[in-house]
């Protein structure tokens, strides 16, 4: 019983709470959502590196669809990496974080 209270009660907010597993979640979840989002093959790679970048990281830079997933996550998630979808963009707070 108490696995099912856990289950129906907090588990939504206790893996949101985990950095890299609740972005994890937040995308898998944004990602089946979206039924004209196809998947490809290196897809479920991505979400998975990029959920733990964008976690633990200082700084990410990304493909613009999977930038723009883990940004949608953010407001559900930790606070993490400052998220860029070109490196270009992400330059200057690079410099700053490297000086």
């Amino acid at each position: 019983m108490k696995n099912a209270q856990w289950w129906t009660l907090r588990a939504e907010t206790e893996i949101a709470a985990i950095p890299m597993l609740g972005r994890f979640r937040e995308l898998v979840h944004l990602r089946v959502s979206n039924a004209d989002d196809k998947w490809h093959r290196n897809d479920l790679n991505d979400t998975l590196f990029l959920s733990t970048a964008s976690a633990y990281a200082d700084i990410v830079v990304g493909e613009k669809k999977m930038t723009s997933y883990l940004m949608r996550a953010q407001a559900k998630v930790p606070d993490g990496a400052r998220l860029f979808r070109r490196m270009e963009d992400a330059l200057p707070a690079i410099e700053t974080a490297a000086a």
